[in-house]
């Protein structure tokens, strides 16, 4: 058996463990060594990571592979409430702190709402239905490229 030696050791390389990873490689110029471990294999870059519904209405997700869950995710982009973040009770972890990183990371990843144009029927028939319930309806920011308005766009 081979032993290995790091100085910090990430588990999971999905959103979570991606961040922390991109945050400390700085480190690793003044000789930190840093692992990053995942339980999956590494994908192509042409594995989808799902597949569309015969009818193209929905895209279903599944894998296990190097990007965690990331990989088969809907590339939303949300910042976790003040109420979640006071509900882990974590001492010196406060709304304002999370806030800020993560709009820091948004942008990183080129989170964004889509155009009116990208839209698709699916969702404006859902926001349609939940006006007329009276539910307020707001767009997720995304953080896909080259979006065509197909369902394939929300897997990251």
């Amino acid at each position: 058996m081979n032993e290995l030696s790091y100085d910090i050791v990430i588990v999971g390389s999905g959103a979570g463990g991606g961040t922390v990873a991109q945050e400390l490689a700085p480190l690793c110029s003044d000789g930190v060594r840093i692992a990053v471990l995942e339980k999956g294999p590494r994908l192509r870059d042409d594995d989808a990571g799902g597949f569309l519904t015969s009818d193209g209405s929905m895209t279903l997700a599944m894998g296990r592979g190097y990007g965690g869950s990331t990989i088969v995710y809907t590339g939303t982009s949300l910042i976790a409430p003040e109420r979640v973040i006071k509900g882990w009770n974590i001492p010196a972890l406060n709304f304002a702190d999370v806030e800020l990183r993560t709009k820091k990371h948004m942008g990183d990843v080129n989170a964004h709402f889509l155009e009116e144009d990208l839209i698709n029927d699916n969702n404006r028939l859902f926001v349609k239905g939940c006006r007329r319930l009276g539910y307020r309806v707001e767009q997720f920011p995304v953080n896909v490229k080259d979006c065509k308005g197909s369902s394939l766009c929300n897997l990251g």
